[in-house]
């Protein structure tokens, strides 16, 4: 009987096991499960925003590539997942049975419920958001738009900078502070890159406000815990990351954050037929890894390698996660700084490399075969 591939979500991960099974046909059947025909490509987003890349440019069609592939595609959500019976349900009530699944899902963003459905707050995932934040910017009739960007991280920071490029083609003022509860932007980078960036930000008018953190958000203003309130017209999400309950809520062991726990071989560590890429997962011994996509890219030949191997019967390929690995941020404008190592970039050149290695993925994953 033929046994069945199961891959939910199209991250970056699975995104290459796709292209893996267009060229090498197998002789599994193979499914894949998205909330969404498309799939973002995170690193290029600010550049949309700055309408530098187009919706084509940044994103990977999934129906075309699992078409190309002989896979086949649900656009739906997988709301429950029965590890010991292997199945998943779909949001239609629909149960899709597997002998091998894989999650590559993302993170979720850190943003409370109750403002979720709110007309004049987006947060910036899911990624398809970023088409919604530029459609609002266009049809709000004011000479001065004023918004306030939640989280001084990477995508926080790459967001503000690029929306003040926006600024000079919709011919419209657009007032920017940014919010963050801890005490420094970019916390995760080294200083050199923090003072780097703080210099942009007050090059470009933007106003940042650190050790803040909301208490109310009115129809048109924000309280927060110390008192401060600003007037916007649009609130734009970009807190940190979160984990999706459906790990925990499965019986699978998740740590303390809620992130699937897997070993080295990105396997289950309940259920070794379950494997796991991307901010989903959390390795076993490496829990202290940054979300950032550069880790699903480099884990996505090795879930390949190891699927296959289970499938067949064969030892599976232990992955070690990189401790360094090279970190661009876009300045906007064609700019950007970059951290390695000790080496610390920035300007037109930093920004070019980025392109170059940002077209060069979409390129290799996006192509016609």
């Amino acid at each position: 009987m033929e046994k069945t591939l199961l891959l939910v979500g199209g991250g970056h991960a699975h995104v290459y096991l796709i292209n893996k099974i267009i060229k090498e046909k197998q002789k599994f059947k193979t499914i894949l499960v998205s909330s969404s025909q498309y799939q973002f490509y995170s690193g290029m987003a600010s550049g949309y925003i700055e309408n530098i890349y187009s919706d084509t440019d940044i994103n990977f069609d999934l129906k075309r590539l699992c078409k190309l592939g002989e896979i086949e595609f649900f656009e739906e959500k997988v709301v429950k997942i029965d590890p010991k019976n292997k199945n998943v349900t779909l949001k239609s009530g629909e149960k899709i049975e597997f002998d091998i699944a894989s999650f590559d899902t993302g993170s979720e963003l850190k943003i409370d419920n109750k403002y979720l459905d709110k007309e004049k707050i987006i947060g910036i995932k899911p990624l398809t958001n970023l088409k919604k934040i530029k459609e609002k910017l266009r049809n709000l009739n004011f000479e001065k738009i004023k918004i306030l960007v939640i989280g001084a991280g990477a995508a926080g920071i790459e967001l503000s900078l690029a929306l003040k490029e926006l600024e000079k083609q919709l011919n419209k003022k657009i007032e920017i502070n940014i919010l963050d509860r801890g005490d420094t932007l970019l916390s995760t980078f080294p200083k050199k890159v923090q003072d780097i960036v703080k210099e942009k930000i007050y090059q470009s008018s933007i106003v940042l406000h650190l050790n803040e953190e909301v208490e109310e958000i009115k129809d048109k203003q924000l309280i927060t815990k110390k008192g401060l309130i600003l007037d916007y017209d649009l609130i734009l999400w970009a807190g940190g990351p979160t984990s999706n309950q459906i790990y925990k809520n499965s019986g699978m062991s998740v740590d303390s954050k809620g992130y699937m726990i897997v070993n080295h071989f990105l396997q289950n560590v309940d259920f070794e037929y379950i494997f796991g890429a991307g901010d989903c997962i959390s390795i076993q011994n490496y829990s202290h890894i940054k979300k950032v996509g550069v880790y699903a890219i480099k884990e996505a030949p090795y879930l390949w390698k190891n699927i296959l191997n289970y499938f067949n019967a064969k030892s599976l390929e232990a992955y070690i996660p990189q401790n360094e690995f090279l970190l661009i941020i876009s300045l906007g404008n064609k700019k950007g700084v970059l951290s390695y190592k000790d080496i610390v970039l920035n300007g037109s050149l930093v920004w070019k490399l980025k392109n170059y290695i940002d077209k060069g993925f979409m390129k290799k994953f996006n192509t016609e075969f």
